[in-house]
């Protein structure tokens, strides 16, 4: 089952999320809890404040806020969050 999975991966025949829902099944198999939670996450998403959220899974960006004043005007102030 996991060479069957390795292959279908190498030659592009499943998609990712195919791979990781096949993979529940081998942690199942083996009973790794830590894996099955792992790939739960990868697959349903992280909380926010997930304190084993890895650092791939943090998207940083820029934030601007856009005030719109009086007579049509608008000014956009970066917003610094920590």
């Amino acid at each position: 089952m996991i060479k069957e999975l390795i292959r279908d991966i190498a030659y592009d025949k499943i998609t990712v999320s195919q791979a990781l829902t096949r993979a529940k099944l081998i942690a199942r198999q083996v009973k790794n809890d830590t894996f099955t939670n792992w790939l739960n996450k990868e697959l349903n998403g992280y909380e926010y404040d997930d304190a084993l959220l890895p650092e791939y899974r943090k998207i940083w960006a820029e934030i601007h806020l856009t005030a719109e004043l009086p007579f049509g005007r608008q000014q956009t102030f970066p917003v610094v969050m920590s």
